[in-house]
């Protein structure tokens, strides 16, 4: 599947370029400029992943989505309001912010 990179946590660049190193096998250079590039407002696509790289990059405060060869893999509208919520707030914050979704989503159903 093809992951595009949109945006990251800015105050966890180091850690979203471990992310893409580990998930790619990039070395530091090219993982670098995979979130310099997205950085500078260009979305990154990585060819050939799985669906555990999702959630290493999100983990690691990378806002992702996937696109597999024959549909486009629409992201779940609750799983952006985290991912945007995650960005906009320290972690301390988001996890407040997280129970707040979490009950929304459980409304939502």
């Amino acid at each position: 599947m093809r992951l595009i990179i949109t945006t990251f946590d800015r105050n966890r660049k180091i850690t979203a370029i471990k992310a893409v190193r580990k998930i790619t096998g990039y070395g530091l250079k090219e993982a670098k400029e995979v979130i310099d590039t997205v950085q500078t407002g260009v979305p990154s696509i990585l060819e050939n992943m799985g669906a555990d790289d999702i959630t290493e990059l999100r983990n690691a405060g990378v806002m992702v989505t996937a696109e597999y060869p024959d549909y486009r893999l629409p992201l779940d509208k609750m799983q952006i309001m985290k991912d945007l919520v995650m960005n906009l707030m320290n972690e301390g914050q988001f996890k407040s912010a997280q129970y707040i979704i979490d009950a929304m989503e459980v409304l939502d159903e």
